[in-house]
């Protein structure tokens, strides 16, 4: 294990650009360049390498390479390449460093899951491989923390193929995800034991995960498409409706191959990977309507080539890695709301090359990430870096209704005296000393969750949303101008209210109940009632009449 301090001399190397085609890393040159920046500047932050891949056990940590905390608190990932039949692996890395392969991939269950992990609701982890399978153009697969993998499905080409990004888990409980070609839905049917597979939509290509907005549809990027080719920036609802919120014109940035982050303003952050006056992209901020704000340029010498998307920490705060520039080999930066760019470390071959994945913060604080190349036998690295953060809890399901079952992730949980949503204590279960589960409580608000230990209080990272949900309506039919009462949970934010597509006018009674007025022309149909949470429609239609 090796730890470094910032301000460290860094070397450069090219570092394996598979974007434009090459597989094997190739030293240029080296030069020393020392950083001298005023302490007061930026507070201490600490580099450390914690494995170093050998491709025995596991190599090559391509885009988007995703790292998914289980409930035992230990990590989990996936190498693209590696491990017997060199078509990559499974691994399990504590916190600390102790590091563990769990499945050597074959072919039969896919190859090269360059993806990483997702973790389901059912404790399981979900990822994506980039060939081989029933058809040879790779699978979605389940893996338990033990190591069993289940295919999930074949891609056969004409429903998607060769898949870059893990799937997530949707407010319905089915997981959503982009292949090479298209979206995909899938979910498991208990009742037959199988898994039910529809494909979404056509003709996206994306190489980072969907994200899962605070209005229960997803947003994503595309590094290609759009009216330049240069990606775009879209979200897209459960029922399949797609909507363009940005394209790149290369000008101001290309090729967003990371993935959107969530910030506490309620707006999404990301990266292109090229555009701009010195083609070494752009960092910028996206508002849930389509307004774009460049927020940093990248530059030759401080950060190139953003492949890697942010993460939102929990100190307010985005953090990323920029894949190379002239001097050194992988750049790590903070990046405030505001667009204020900071260089935190800067890395040498030794440390890990070629910074393409994006990182995730842990429980615990601690920034963690891969590298694809460098390192001690050039096989990429896992590192962590400490930027002061504090502990927190990390929902698994932020969302849901009075009496719904929570999922925490965490730390200290054996000692927990109480467990609360906003000012309202619940009922919670400690399972280990990392994951618990607490009833969402009746008469809550959507706000941050609360546990308490003897050593302090742990805030959730993202506040948990009660969703609205429509119960009823009555009557069930009338004219225009017809009082129509709908009684639910969770309505008291209510801010639109639509017969069909058309909007009517309402009054919220209370928290249970929305008193709405049929509208001038409208049509019969379902109901909808939308609060910043989300959109609940009804189960039928209300019938309007002359």
């Amino acid at each position: 294990m090796r730890y470094y301090a910032l301000g460290r001399d860094n070397s450069f190397d090219t570092a394996n650009r598979r974007a434009h085609g090459m597989r094997s890393p190739r030293f240029l040159c080296v030069l020393v360049f020392i950083v001298f920046l005023p302490s007061e500047w930026i507070p201490a932050q600490t580099y450390t390498d914690l494995h170093d891949f050998n491709c025995v056990k596991g190599c090559r940590m391509d885009l988007p390479s995703i790292l998914a905390q289980g409930r035992n608190g230990r990590l989990y990932g996936t190498t693209e390449n590696g491990g017997a039949s060199d078509d990559g692996v499974v691994f399990r890395q504590s916190a600390t460093g102790s590091f563990t392969v769990i499945y050597e991939f074959d072919g039969a269950h896919g190859c090269h899951p360059g993806s990483g992990l997702t973790l389901g609701l059912d404790g399981n982890f979900y990822g994506t491989t980039g060939g081989c399978g029933l058809h040879g153009l790779g699978t979605i697969f389940q893996i338990t923390p033990a190591g069993i993998v289940t295919t999930v499905h074949d891609f056969n080409g004409f429903d998607g193929q060769n898949t870059f990004s893990p799937p997530i888990q949707g407010r319905d409980g089915s997981f959503y995800g982009m292949s090479g070609l298209q979206e995909y839905r899938f979910l498991f049917d208990p009742n037959s034991k199988s898994w039910l597979y529809q494909s979404w939509a056509a003709e996206r290509q994306s190489a980072a995960p969907l994200l899962l907005g605070r209005d229960g549809n997803f947003y994503g990027t595309t590094m290609f498409g759009g009216t330049h080719n240069d990606g775009r920036l879209f979200s897209i609802t459960p029922l399949h409706a797609f909507r363009g919120l940005h394209v790149f014109d290369g000008i101001h940035g290309a090729q967003p191959w990371g993935g959107l982050a969530l910030g506490l303003d309620g707006n999404f952050y990301g990266t292109a990977a090229k555009g701009e006056a010195s083609d070494c992209g752009v960092a910028f901020r996206i508002t849930p309507s389509g307004i774009f704000s460049p927020l940093h340029i990248f530059e030759m010498g401080s950060g190139c080539s953003p492949y890697a998307g942010l993460v939102a920490a929990t100190d307010g705060n985005f953090y990323g890695a920029a894949a190379f520039d002239p001097v050194h080999t992988g750049t790590l930066y903070r990046l405030t709301q505001s667009g204020e760019y900071t260089v935190l470390h800067s890395l040498d071959r030794k440390e890990g090359s070629f910074l393409r994945a994006t990182m995730m913060q842990h429980t615990n604080g601690n920034l963690y990430g891969l590298t694809l190349g460098g390192g001690a036998h050039d096989g990429g690295v896992l590192y962590s870096l400490n930027v002061g953060a504090k502990p927190f809890v990390y929902l698994v399901n932020p969302f849901g209704l009075a009496g719904q079952v929570v999922q925490i992730l965490g730390q200290g949980f054996k000692a927990a005296t109480r467990v609360s949503f906003g000012s309202i204590p619940t009922s919670f279960t400690v399972v280990s000393d990392t994951y618990l589960t607490a009833i969402a409580p009746s008469g809550g608000r959507s706000g941050p969750v609360r546990v308490t230990t003897p050593s302090g209080t742990l805030i959730s990272s993202r506040a948990f949303q009660y969703v609205p949900a429509i119960l009823t309506f009555a009557p069930r039919s009338g004219a225009a101008g017809t009082k129509v009462v709908i009684t639910g949970y969770n309505l008291l934010k209510t801010i639109h209210v639509a017969f069909g597509n058309k909007m009517a006018p309402f009054t919220v009674n209370s928290n249970s109940q929305v008193t709405a007025e049929v509208p001038s022309g409208a049509t019969s149909g379902k109901i909808s009632v939308t609060t910043p949470d989300g959109t609940s429609t009804t189960a039928t239609g209300f019938k309007v009449k002359p």
